[in-house]
């Protein structure tokens, strides 16, 4: 779970077309929780919502992951939804 989730903006164009979707964005967790390398590995519909979640994702910050009581980077994956009810 992120400690600091910035919600992404809702694209124009799919306001304008009503559209809702999801993004998959699979990235690093860097030692200091934050985010490294987001790229997009799944989105529907296609063309909408992509650039939005990278660039929410990109000011989130995560729980570092410790190991032998050191911060290590770690993968992850996180899903985006769009949806336009509140």
């Amino acid at each position: 779970m992120p400690l600091v989730r910035i919600p992404p903006r809702y694209p124009r164009r799919a306001l304008l077309r009503r559209s809702e979707g999801h993004v998959v964005v699979q990235f690093t967790i860097d030692p200091d929780g934050g985010v490294s390398d987001p790229k997009v590995v799944e989105a529907e519909p296609k063309g909408f919502f992509e650039q939005a979640a990278l660039r929410a994702i990109r000011g989130w910050k995560f729980q570092p992951q410790l190991e032998n009581g050191v911060a290590v980077a770690r993968s992850a994956t996180q899903t985006i939804r769009f949806s336009l009810k509140k």
